[in-house]
């Protein structure tokens, strides 16, 4: 039973990514970011509905009250804020 489903999960997964690659693919360079974005998460909240249903797997997410109510500084940020940009003259 298990190894049809993980080949279920398998088929229906590869699947979904193929679809949704090529689908989106033309409009990543003419739509904003934003765009991109919501394909991801479009993308990754499909995986768990698949890993939910055809798999079985229980998603549980636990430490949600450690996250800080303020925006995090990830290093990307304090890069950007710290340097100026660099003016290029050929």
């Amino acid at each position: 039973m298990n190894l049809l489903r993980s080949a279920l999960f398998n088929l229906a997964f590869y699947l979904l990514t193929a679809v949704m690659l090529v689908a989106s693919l033309p409009f990543f360079f003419v739509l904003p970011q934003g765009f991109g974005m919501w394909v991801v998460r479009t993308w990754a909240r499909a995986c768990v509905f698949l890993h939910v249903t055809l798999a079985g797997v229980k998603v549980e997410v636990r430490g949600t009250e450690n996250i800080p109510a303020a925006a995090p500084l990830s290093p990307s940020n304090i890069s950007r804020r710290s340097r100026r940009s660099p003016s290029y003259r050929c």
